[in-house]
């Protein structure tokens, strides 16, 4: 099941404040498991003020073609990580959920420092693929991939054509 592409803002509602986390986290709860949700990105910035659980099959993809300007920013605050994709069964919630993220012409920025070196600007315990994404201002690592540990399998993941840099730890670390 796939749900048709929308902006963001569909799936906003005002009682969120200036938080797109839940909206995600809506759009997520929107499709079974096994679904896929697309969230088209204006060229704005969308603040999140906690991390974005990835637990379906997302695609997130900003304005643009390919090649041209990355506009659509997703920003954090310096006490959360990014977002976090989750392998089958390690999402409290919905056990039974796996996710696939797709993150295209999409920045994500933390605030600089962090309260902690594990604050992450995308971490992958599941398959992914991200294309023309700029990760900064993170106090851990720019794009953390667990790729075999005993809770994640992001194995055949894909970085392309992305920047990673102004992050406390790796730009890009890889474990597994």
């Amino acid at each position: 099941i796939r749900a048709e592409a929308l902006p963001i803002e569909e799936w906003f509602r005002s009682g969120d404040g200036a938080n797109f986390t839940a909206a995600i986290h809506r759009a997520q709860d929107a499709v079974p498991v096994g679904g896929t949700v697309e969230l088209e990105l204006g060229p704005r910035s969308y603040p999140c003020t906690a991390v974005v659980n990835i637990y379906r099959t997302v695609v997130i993809r900003g304005p643009g073609v390919r090649n041209q300007s990355v506009e659509a920013t997703l920003s954090f605050s310096n006490t959360t990580a990014g977002i976090l994709t989750h392998y089958p069964g390690t999402y409290g919630p919905d056990a039974a959920a796996g996710s696939y993220l797709t993150l295209e012409r999409v920045r994500i920025t933390g605030s600089g420092s962090g309260a902690g070196v594990n604050l992450h600007g995308v971490q992958l315990q599941a398959r992914s693929r991200l294309s023309e994404v700029w990760v900064s201002a993170f106090s851990g690592d720019g794009v953390r991939i667990d790729a075999t540990t005993p809770t994640a399998d992001a194995t055949g993941w894909v970085v392309e054509h992305s920047t990673l840099t102004g992050n406390g730890g790796q730009g890009l670390f890889t474990n597994g």
